[in-house]
Formats: C-alpha cells, sequence, structure tokens
C-alpha cells in the first residue's frame, strides 16, 4: 500500500494542489493567497484582483457606461459584472460626441432633440441617439 506524506494536498505546503487557488508556502491571509489557499473569494481585494465576491463593490454601474447600479465581481475575481447593470433592459451605448450637451427639447418620446457646445444636435427618435439629417437628407 502507498501512502501519501501528509504535506501533499496541504494548503502552506507552496505548491497549488486540487481545491487551492494559489499556495504560497505559508497560511498567512492578505499576502495574495489566503490563509485557506483560496485566493478569490477570500474576502479581500489583494494583488492582482479587481474585486471579490465577499467584499462590496464601490464601483457604480454608471463608470462602465450603463445608467444605474452596481456591477458584481467575476468568478475569477479579475474582472467586474455588468450583468447586474441592464436588469431594467438599460443596455450600453457608444458615445455619439465627445461635446458638452446643454439643452433638451421634445415633442415626445419619439422625437427628442439635445444641442451642445459647437453646434452639435443629437436626435433621439425612441430606438437610439444619433445625428439629424439636414433638408437635403445628409447626416450632419
Amino acid at each position: 500500500m502507498c501512502v501519501a506524506p501528509a504535506w501533499l494536498n496541504t494548503c502552506g505546503n507552496g505548491a497549488a494542489e486540487t481545491g487551492e487557488d494559489c499556495d504560497d508556502g505559508n497560511r498567512d491571509g492578505g499576502d495574495g493567497c489566503g490563509s485557506d489557499c483560496v485566493h478569490c473569494g477570500d474576502g479581500e481585494v489583494t494583488g492582482d484582483e479587481v474585486c471579490d465576491p465577499d467584499v462590496p463593490v464601490t464601483t457604480s454601474c454608471v463608470a462602465l457606461r450603463y445608467d444605474l447600479g452596481r456591477p458584481g465581481c467575476g468568478k475569477s475575481c479579475d474582472d467586474l459584472s455588468a450583468a447586474p447593470c441592464g436588469s431594467w433592459s438599460w443596455r450600453e451605448e457608444e458615445p455619439i460626441t465627445s461635446q458638452a450637451l446643454a439643452g433638451v427639447w421634445q415633442s415626445g418620446p419619439q422625437d427628442v432633440f439635445v444641442v451642445g457646445a459647437q453646434g452639435t444636435i443629437l436626435h433621439h427618435n425612441g430606438q437610439r441617439p444619433r445625428l439629424p439629417r439636414d433638408l437635403a437628407g445628409r447626416q450632419r
């Protein structure tokens, strides 16, 4: 009968084995590898982690170019999940203009105009904002 040494499959032996995300050779927490050899989900944001599922995310969905909510933490703790950001049918939009916008006028939910710096005019048709066309049909 073959018996494995006691240090095999033990957190703190310096070798990441089954059930361990990391193993830095000790069982100290706060040094980039948790005391239970779990890196992601150890309740701390350390090293190369962007987030941890057990730590509240302080970034807003607005910072990710969504309209509301708080993002979640990805399974590997190396990115934020925007899944909670779009729960009310909000979606990420690419900016149409880099100009500052200053005023809004509408005749209804499918006819909204926004004006801004340097003659910027945007029209929202109820589906998506766009640059309006001039009288000759050319996009401004």
